[in-house]
């Protein structure tokens, strides 16, 4: 069934079966496995990993410098609002990879999909290749940058900002 918690002031971690998981305004960090249903996650600070077999994660509004999320067959949605150094991982194996980070962040970017597309809003060098499409580079001015890492074998990959 469906998991929901919120106003929560320390780390949460979640393991589910079947079902969608909701968590909003999380002032702590947050671990999810959920072998079926979403994961959303709202309003949130501090590291978040969260992994799914079959469904989507969405999260929005979160001031968090460290997410690691993956999925096998589900669409991921993510709103970074973090300004400077972030570490972001996202990999899929079916399903696209839609990031929106802050405008001033500072981070190495690394985006490759197998058969999918690539667009990203900070222009960065785009290849082709036989085993895919990548693209790479650095954004900000900061010589402390983050890592910002998107992979995925069959979605799309959509890097945008605020």
């Amino acid at each position: 069934g469906e998991i929901e918690f919120g106003n929560i002031k320390g780390d949460i971690q979640i393991q589910n079966r079947s079902g969608d998981i909701v968590l909003n305004k999380i002032n702590g960090n947050i671990s999810t496995s959920s072998m079926s249903g979403n994961v959303n996650i709202g309003t949130a600070s501090g590291i978040i990993r969260s992994e799914n077999k079959s469904g989507d994660i969405t999260i929005k509004e979160t001031n968090s410098a460290k997410a690691i999320i993956k999925t096998v067959s589900g669409d991921q949605a993510i709103i970074i609002n973090t300004p400077g150094k972030s570490e972001i991982r996202c990999v899929s194996v079916s399903g696209d990879i839609e990031l929106t980070v802050h405008k001033e962040i500072t981070a190495e970017i690394s985006l490759s999909t197998v058969s999918g597309d690539i667009e990203d809003e900070f222009g960065l060098d785009q290849e082709k290749r036989n085993g895919g499409k990548s693209a790479s580079g650095k954004v900000g001015d900061s010589e402390f940058s983050g890592k910002i890492v998107i992979e995925t074998v069959s979605g799309d990959i959509s890097l945008e900002t605020e």
